[in-house]
C-alpha cells in the first residue's frame, strides 16, 4: 500500500501542478486577446461566448483542484483511500482511475 499511495500522491501532485498552468495560460490568453473598441458586434459576441465557456472549465478545474488537495490532505492525515460513508477500504482500481475518490465504489453510485 505505501507504494500505491506514493505513486498516487505524485499522480495528484503532478495533475494539480499541470491545472494550475492550464488555468494561468487560459487567463494569460483571455487577458491578451481582450475587447477592443474597434471589434464590430459579432466579434463582442464571440469573444464574451468564449469566455462563458473559458469560465464554466476553469470551474470545473478549479473544483477538481479542490478534490486534488482535499485528497492530498487525506493522504498527510493517514484517512486516503477510506470511505466517507462506511469507513471502508475504497479498491485500488478505484482509487488508480479517480485518485480523490471519496466514497467506494458502492456508495458513490448511490
Amino acid at each position: 500500500m505505501k507504494q500505491f499511495t506514493v505513486r498516487i500522491r505524485e499522480n495528484l501532485l503532478k495533475r494539480r501542478t499541470d491545472l494550475l498552468e492550464l488555468i494561468e495560460r487560459r487567463l494569460k490568453e483571455r487577458t491578451a486577446n481582450g475587447i477592443t473598441l474597434e471589434q464590430d458586434l459579432n466579434e463582442q459576441a464571440a469573444s464574451e461566448q468564449n469566455d462563458s465557456i473559458i469560465d464554466a472549465l476553469n470551474d470545473i478545474e478549479r473544483k477538481e483542484l479542490n478534490e486534488i488537495d482535499n485528497a492530498l490532505r487525506r493522504l498527510e492525515l493517514g484517512k486516503y483511500g477510506i470511505c466517507e460513508v462506511d469507513g471502508e477500504s475504497i479498491d485500488e482500481k478505484r482509487l488508480t482511475a479517480l485518485p480523490f475518490a471519496r466514497t467506494c465504489t458502492q456508495h458513490a453510485e448511490m
